[in-house]
């Protein structure tokens, strides 16, 4: 009996990780460069073996006690394994230090510096969209 009771206790401590979805949030600048404190982006990776379509993404950002939308993706394509960058500013803009030109530039890129909880979902999460 007590290697049973053992075996169950192992099997209930063992550690339990999450599997990522094919697109993750791999990078991201919140705190602006010595261009301008605003000078933020977000890179989305690819990680499965298939190219994904972005359209009506949704990435949204924790305030209070309720998630709130920060912006929905018109349009967008991640090849296999590459990113996607999302940026307050194109590169060639006076307050960017950006080496390459996003593929989306919104003005909505704007993440706090403290207690920051973002989240991607496929589709509207109000519509019952699925977080990634």
């Amino acid at each position: 009996m007590r290697p049973f009771i053992a075996f169950i206790f192992c099997a209930l401590a063992a550690p339990v990780t999450a599997q990522p979805g094919p697109v993750v949030i791999s990078e991201l600048m919140w705190s602006g460069s010595t261009a301008s404190t605003a000078d933020e982006w977000i890179e989305l990776y690819n990680a499965s073996d298939a190219a994904i379509d972005l359209t009506g993404w949704t990435l949204t950002y924790r305030s209070g006690d309720e998630d709130k939308v920060m912006f929905v993706l018109d349009a967008g394509v991640i090849p296999v394994g590459q990113t996607f960058l999302i940026a307050n500013y194109a590169a060639d803009h006076k307050n960017s230090l950006l080496a390459v030109e996003p593929q989306r530039v919104d003005a909505a890129v704007s993440l706090p510096n403290s207690k920051l909880l973002l989240q991607l979902y496929v589709c509207d999460p109000l519509d019952g969209g699925q977080v990634i």
